[in-house]
């Protein structure tokens, strides 16, 4: 399967036409900003990224930066290595798909299968993992999980990426994100969505490390303390997968996978919504009518995606031009000043 396009209006490919002028013409083109990707966590959810990124390579911006955590970090890893959310997908696609994942799969994760003989295998698989999970502070054993995001990445590193990549963890210890940029890249992935009670804790280097949407499904700011960008130069977007929290029937929690995200989704979602004002803009797929599990439904994920961008492309676009218009304002010469601002308003007449 392939990504499916964003079929644009007239009006709309006249936005991205303008886009493509700014950043060719002689001038201006000194005054478009460099762009960063923040992908937020969400578990198979994170499909959703790559409609917005699929759609954002058609508006003709390719990120100088990325930075994701839990499954946001799965998929920027792939796309900061191949530079194409297609062949990404198509990647992460054929994992899902393999042997060794579906083997994993069927170990850990419960079937939804209404049939007796699957709800007998379900109840059978409950009372294993638990008494599991009481002897230990987790069930899924770290070589097991490492040894599949080995086959995922299959030996990509660090100086392999053509996009400068960081992943988001939280250090267990200290209760802060941290933010890995070298070293392991399988492994510092791997401790970015370790889902806590559910993966080991991972060890890196000297320390501890959980999922990273523990600390913020929203690693901006980390990314802005860490590496000191200049505001004006960059422009922060974020595809946050997190959907309004809306109230759970109990009697549709039939597992403590369950139990863990929901305590984790309530958590989380006030620091999310602090987050995003660090954003120049966000993307937010709504996924209220899906669960953090279902990899079977990823084309409505990634249509998702699609969707949201194509409702934001407007306010997008005039985000963007709010951008370059900030920096325009620092010319010194008032006659350069002046001309560079015709010009822009010249490009993006509609």
């Amino acid at each position: 399967m392939k990504l499916s396009k964003t079929i644009f209006s007239q009006e709309e490919k006249l936005l991205i036409d303008n886009i493509a002028k700014i950043k060719k013409d002689k001038i201006l083109r000194n005054y478009f900003p460099y762009f960063v990707y923040v992908l937020s966590g969400g578990a198979a959810k994170g499909f959703s990224h790559f409609g917005i990124l699929k759609s954002l390579e058609m508006f003709g911006i390719c990120p100088k930066i990325v930075v994701g955590s839990s499954s946001g970090a799965i998929v920027g890893a792939l796309y900061s290595y191949y530079q194409d959310s297609e062949t990404a997908f198509i990647h992460l696609l054929n994992f899902i798909r393999s042997k060794e994942y579906k083997l994993f799969s069927k170990k850990y994760f419960i079937s939804k299968n209404s049939s007796k003989f699957y709800k007998l295998s379900s109840f059978i698989k409950r009372s294993f993992l638990f008494t599991k999970a009481i002897l230990k502070s987790y069930f899924i054993d770290f070589d097991e999980v490492y040894s599949l995001y080995k086959i995922l990445f299959n030996n990509i590193k660090y100086e392999d990426l053509k996009i400068r990549f960081y992943s988001c963890a939280t250090d267990f210890i200290k209760g802060k994100p941290k933010l890995f940029g070298e070293g392991d890249l399988p492994l510092n992935v791997l401790a970015s969505s370790a889902i806590p009670g559910i993966f080991p804790l991972v060890q890196v280097e000297d320390s501890y490390y959980v999922d990273g949407f523990v600390s913020g499904n929203l690693p901006l700011l980390p990314l802005k303390n860490k590496l000191q960008l200049d505001e004006k130069k960059y422009y922060f977007i974020v595809s946050d997968l997190s959907s309004p929290l809306l109230l759970k029937d109990y009697q549709k929690i039939d597992s403590f996978f369950d139990i863990i995200l929901r305590t984790l989704d309530i958590s989380i979602q006030n620091k999310s919504f602090v987050d995003r004002t660090y954003a120049d803009f966000v993307f937010n797929p709504i996924h209220k009518d899906y669960d953090w599990d279902e990899f079977e439904n990823y084309a409505d994920f990634v249509k998702l995606g699609f969707e949201s961008f194509k409702k934001s492309l407007y306010y997008f676009y005039k985000s963007v031009i709010y951008k370059i218009e900030e920096k325009l304002k620092d010319i010194k010469n008032p006659i350069e000043k002046y001309y560079s601002f015709l010009r822009l308003k010249k490009l993006t007449k509609l």
